[in-house]
């Protein structure tokens, strides 16, 4: 192949697992492309000089997506989109925290009725074996030390599943700490549960609520009970 020459070839597959469908230059991949890693994950955009150069987008097999602006294999500026349509903001970040914590599920299709209020951002409740815990990925078992795929909802038991992921002892601390696990328990009093918000000197955009007093007997609603002020 003469220098300078893009082709577009079939799909190459390398040594590593890794696979590539693309064009190509005398050096390497150049120019458009899909990289695909063996977890079957994919980059789809623009290579120089045989890495990611230009505008791409990485996808993951559970429907998560990266955006971003590559420079010789290095991600400059990206943006993270979750699998439900959800974008990531590194700062400025308000999604489920107080005064609205509804889940993205509650945002587009409405809060449920008491009784069925979801316990996480899925439709459908994930059933969690006894002593395990939802890390998000998968199901965290403190016995196997793994993180395993979610059950089939068609099989009606678990049996082999396989390991997404085996976790630090950082990460095992903080699923037990924050993850819904497979039974309840008495919580007691926890001064996370409770935010104070108070005005910072300096800034007006922050505000801090004071709860009035207020008739049981009052039809205004509950959020004009509470006076604001900066």
């Amino acid at each position: 192949m003469k220098a300078g020459l893009k082709n577009f070839e079939e799909r190459t597959r390398f040594v590593d697992g890794n696979e590539y469908v693309g064009t190509w230059n005398a050096l390497g991949m150049d120019g458009i492309g899909t990289y695909i890693l063996p977890h079957s994950a994919k980059f789809d955009g623009e290579f120089r000089d045989d890495t990611f150069h230009g505008y791409g987008s990485v996808r993951w097999p559970r429907g998560q997506r990266m955006d971003g602006i590559w420079s010789e294999g290095e991600c400059k500026d990206k943006r993270y989109i979750f699998e439900d349509g959800l974008i990531f903001l590194e700062n400025g970040w308000e999604y489920c925290n107080f005064p609205d914590r509804r889940y993205d599920w509650c945002l587009k299709y409405g809060l449920r009725p008491a009784g069925a209020t979801l316990r996480n951002n899925k439709k459908t409740e994930t059933l969690i074996p006894p002593f395990c815990y939802d890390a998000g990925i998968g199901i965290f078992n403190p016995y196997t030390y793994c993180i395993a795929s979610y059950r089939d909802p068609n099989k009606k038991t678990w049996g082999i599943l396989k390991v997404v992921e085996i976790p630090t002892a950082k990460m095992v601390q903080w699923i037990q700490n924050h993850c819904q696990k497979a039974w309840t328990e008495p919580t007691g009093h926890r001064e996370i549960l409770y935010e104070n918000w108070f005005s910072r000197k300096g800034d007006a955009t922050v505000f801090s609520l004071e709860l009035l007093p207020f008739s049981n007997a009052s039809s205004e609603s509950w959020w004009k009970r509470y006076k604001t002020f900066q």
